[in-house]
């Protein structure tokens, strides 16, 4: 009788013990996926204020202009090179909805800039860029 339940026993425990094992193991996967964050070199993504309207990108004798002072004067301080729609096709929602605008959200690509985190700040501090 002693033998079953000490084989029972040992069972469980082994059991419970690899659940933990698995477990904890795939909770780590599933952290360390949502944790990654994808890093594109002398690359940013902003988003412009809804109150900055329809923003015009314009590619002329490599300089990129957007019609707005500030932003243009920051792309070619950095050597802004490229700049496209994050979500190509997207429209603003309609007014009062809970939608986020995923329409003002844009990528900057810069030819070579040494410290990209003073570059995300500066242009963060833009009072047309809401998040970068």
């Amino acid at each position: 009788m002693e033998k079953t339940l000490l084989l029972k026993l040992t069972f469980l425990g082994s059991l419970l013990l690899f659940s933990i094992v698995f477990l904890t193991r795939d909770a780590k996967l599933q952290g360390s996926s949502n944790e990654e964050l994808i890093f594109v070199p002398d690359e940013i993504t902003i988003e412009f204020k809804e109150q900055v309207g329809v923003i015009s990108i314009v590619v002329k004798d490599g300089e990129i202009t957007t019609g707005i002072p500030s932003i243009d004067s920051l792309n070619r301080k950095y050597q802004g090179i490229a700049m496209y729609k994050l979500f190509p096709g997207e429209v603003p929602p309609v007014p009062g909805s809970a939608f986020r605008d995923l329409s003002r959200y844009y990528n900057l690509r810069f030819a070579k800039v040494p410290d990209l985190d003073f570059v995300v700040k500066e242009y963060a501090q833009n009072p047309h860029i809401g998040k970068c």
